[in-house]
């Protein structure tokens, strides 16, 4: 009797939250239906427990108890399938932000180092000679004479 009791306070509590969170418009109105079927159900089992009993012998289980758990089981699977697929479409869309915002920080970044690399002409002839002996590892205020110079 106390678990019951127990129970029908605890359905009664998510049924007012699951409302509360709608009219904050955290869940949409078909997730605050769905929702409060399930409440709603549990509210009716928890009262009339003999009901489980009846229809766990229309779908063929032993005790109503089973098929409780049984529906608790298939439920949960659900719910983590769809905590998944959301997860996974926040996990793409935060990488492809990342990216585009990786991408604009760059390219300003590298169009200020070719302005600083023109010549006083505008040629950019010479700034990218420097761009390909920095590549190579060589310091382009060295000159080829003085590296030979070294060797010997």
């Amino acid at each position: 009797m106390l678990i019951q009791i127990l129970l029908v306070l605890g359905f009664i509590f998510a049924l007012w939250l699951t409302w509360k969170r709608f009219r904050q418009q955290v869940i949409t109105l078909f997730e605050a239906l769905a929702w409060s079927l399930l409440w709603a159900g549990g509210l009716v089992v928890s009262i009339l427990p003999k009901l489980t009993e009846y229809l766990a012998a229309f779908f063929g289980v032993g005790r109503g108890v089973d098929l409780i758990l049984y529906a608790a089981v298939a439920i949960q699977f659900f719910l983590i399938f769809k905590l998944f697929v959301s997860h996974e479409k926040i996990e793409r869309l935060l990488t492809k932000l990342v990216q585009e915002q990786s991408l604009r920080s760059v390219i300003p970044a590298q169009a200020g180092i070719q302005k600083e690399k023109q010549n006083s002409d505008g040629s950019l002839s010479s700034a990218l000679s420097l761009h390909r002996d920095d590549k190579r590892g060589m310091d382009p205020r060295v000159s080829s004479n003085s590296l030979e110079d070294d060797k010997v």
